[in-house]
């Protein structure tokens, strides 16, 4: 076989080289996750090994609501409350991402526990819903929200969102 000398200019390698960088960057930003934090929160943490990469919100905004009616107790007085994290149609709260919440103290409430996890049985899931249970004791006559800062996840079918959230459990104390 008799090799011939493909002669090629300088200035149409380089051109190739740009194009092909081009077309890279554009497939690599395309690939990307968008990272984006809720609103109200403050900077996410970043992902641990083997935790799920939090993805931006769907359209409309967030991926869940909150139900929770006001706990009203005497001073002295124990209650579970529950605190309801119901994700958006065709979402699921996800069973599988280490929850967790903390709870501050109020003047006139406190949680037994200030630490919440689904791993210690405090989160459960009902059908495709997160429930917290909060025990709460009742100091003294007063009125406001016991605040949980936690974090959890909700899922689709082809992506999780995990979310550093702060909610409020309105309580009175008679």
């Amino acid at each position: 076989m008799n090799a011939r000398a493909l002669r090629i200019p300088l200035s149409s390698v380089a051109l190739c080289a740009l194009l092909v960088t081009g077309c890279q960057q554009k497939a690599d930003a395309a690939n990307s996750v968008a990272v984006t934090a809720p609103a109200g929160a403050g900077t996410p943490a970043p992902p641990q090994v083997g935790e799920e990469v939090p993805v931006a919100a769907p359209a409309g905004g967030k991926q869940y609501s909150v139900v929770v009616e006001t706990v009203t107790l005497k001073s002295g007085e124990k209650k579970v409350a529950s605190l309801r994290i119901e994700p958006v149609k065709g979402m699921k709260f996800n069973a599988e991402f280490p929850t967790k919440f903390t709870v501050a103290a109020a003047p006139f409430a406190r949680s037994e526990r200030d630490k919440l996890s689904l791993k210690d049985g405090d989160v459960k899931i009902e059908d495709k819903t997160g429930v917290v249970a909060i025990p709460v004791v009742a100091t003294a006559a007063g009125r406001g929200n016991l605040v949980l800062t936690g974090r959890f996840s909700v899922c689709n079918d082809e992506q999780c969102f995990v979310l550093s959230e702060t909610l409020n459990l309105p309580v009175v104390v008679q």
